[in-house]
């Protein structure tokens, strides 16, 4: 079981995505932007982000780069459904893996199987009691 931050405005997508997650045993944890998810992730790992590209407040892109800029690693899944140009920036700014919306359950389930094999360490390692 992985630790997933959900980001995304949308309080559906973040209902929908989060049930993807869930359904493949996940635990999962939700922010509205990238501030919120910045700081969300200063009190607490995660094993991957699930980000949203457009959102008001710190958008997804910039979410990423300032991510990046800080030297995490975190796997960031990057998701949007303004088309692929905003997908290859993503890629550009550092995002592990795009997704088109609306993301289909399979297709979340498999970015995320894909970036956690690769980072061979669950958060819940990192808890200390």
């Amino acid at each position: 079981m992985a630790r997933v931050l959900i980001v995304d405005d949308d309080e559906g997508a973040r209902f929908i995505l989060g049930r993807f997650a869930e359904d493949a045993g996940h635990f999962v944890a939700y922010a509205h932007e990238g501030n919120n998810a910045l700081h969300m992730m200063a009190q607490s790992p995660y094993d991957a982000i699930v980000a949203d590209l457009a959102m008001p407040g710190m958008n997804g892109l910039t979410f990423i780069r300032d991510l990046r800029s800080r030297g995490d690693a975190t796997p960031v899944i990057a998701v949007t459904g303004y088309g692929a140009d905003h997908l290859m920036r993503a890629k550009r700014f550092g995002a592990d893996r795009t997704l088109m919306k609306p993301v289909r359950g399979h297709e979340l389930r498999a970015a995320l199987g894909s970036v956690l094999r690769h980072t061979g360490q669950s958060a819940w390692d990192l808890v200390v009691d």
